[in-house]
């Protein structure tokens, strides 16, 4: 029954999204003339735009950071607790 659901949920959003797809149309007419103008529309590079680009740059630059503080915290020996006992050994 649960599946039942599921199913009918899902076929009810695909019918959905393909009606406002339909009803959205693309109003922009391509051309081969218009096509061979410009042949990577919005790519500054071979596969990134500039914008994919620079999420990339500030990711890399976050990930070297938080390695960074972990590298120091280790030179330090502050990344975890002491592990000498509290109680005199004899």
């Amino acid at each position: 029954m649960l599946i039942l659901r599921l199913l009918v949920r899902m076929l009810v959003c695909a019918l959905c999204v393909g009606a406002l797809v339909v009803a959205a149309g693309c109003n922009k007419t391509i051309t081969a003339e218009t096509a061979r103008k410009n042949l990577s529309p919005n790519l500054n590079r071979m596969a990134l735009t500039r914008e994919q680009r620079l999420n990339k740059h500030a990711w890399t630059a976050d990930i070297e950071r938080r390695q960074l503080e972990d590298d120091v915290d280790n030179i330090l020996m502050i990344d975890r607790p002491g592990r000498l006992t509290r109680y005199p050994v004899p």
